[in-house]
C-alpha cells in the first residue's frame, strides 16, 4: 500500500520533500544571520522559534515566492500564447491535435466536466494555473510587504529611532527637492 502510494505520488513527494528541506536550510541560515547582525550591534539574540516568527523571516521567505511565483506565472501565460519551435513547452507551429480548441471536443467522454459545462466554469477552468500562480504572487507580495514592514518596525525600536512619519517623510522630501528642485516639484 505505501509502496504504491509512493510510486503512484513520487514527484509529488520528492518535491514537498525538497521543499521542506529547503525551506529549513534557509530559516536556518538566516537564523545564523540574523543572531550574527544583532551580536555585531549590541541586540539580543533570537531563539530559532522567535526568529520564525520575526518580520525577517517572513519577509526573507515570501521575496523568494514572490519572484518564483511572477516567473511561473508569466512562463505559464506566455507558453500558452507564443511558439518556441522545438520546446517540448511550446505548442506545435504547425498545428497538433493536443492543441485543438476543447470546447469542439463537448461530447468526447474524457473531457473534463468544466469544459463540458461550459460558460464562466469553463473560462476559469481555462485559465486556472495563470490565475493560481498570479494570485500566489499577490499573496507573496503582500507577506513580503508586511514581512519587510515588521523587521523595520523591529529594528526601529530596537536602535531607539522610532519617530513619526510625516516628520520623516518632510525631511526626506526636502532632501529630494534640494537634490532635484525640478523632477521633484
Amino acid at each position: 500500500m505505501l509502496r504504491r502510494l509512493l510510486r503512484d505520488n513520487g514527484l509529488s513527494v520528492t518535491m514537498f520533500g525538497l521543499f521542506v528541506v529547503f525551506l529549513l536550510v534557509q530559516s536556518l541560515t538566516g537564523w545564523s544571520v540574523t543572531n550574527s547582525e544583532n551580536q555585531e550591534h549590541n541586540q539580543p539574540t533570537l531563539t530559532y522559534i522567535s526568529y520564525l516568527t520575526s518580520g525577517s523571516f517572513v519577509e526573507a521567505t515570501f521575496e523568494n515566492w514572490e519572484s518564483e511565483f511572477l516567473q511561473m506565472g508569466a512562463y505559464v501565460l506566455l507558453t500558452a500564447y507564443l511558439i518556441q519551435e522545438g520546446s517540448p513547452e511550446s505548442k506545435n507551429p504547425d498545428g497538433d491535435e493536443d492543441d485543438a480548441d476543447p470546447r469542439e471536443m463537448v461530447t468526447h467522454p474524457d473531457v473534463p466536466w468544466p469544459v463540458a459545462r461550459g460558460g464562466l466554469i469553463h473560462n476559469l477552468y481555462e485559465y486556472s494555473l495563470s490565475v493560481a500562480l498570479f494570485a500566489l504572487f499577490a499573496l507573496s507580495f503582500t507577506f513580503h510587504a508586511l514581512g519587510g514592514h515588521a523587521e523595520l518596525n523591529q529594528q526601529q525600536l530596537e536602535h531607539g529611532r522610532v519617530t513619526d512619519l510625516p516628520a520623516r517623510l518632510h525631511d526626506e522630501l526636502t532632501v529630494l527637492v534640494s537634490i532635484l528642485p525640478k523632477p521633484a516639484e
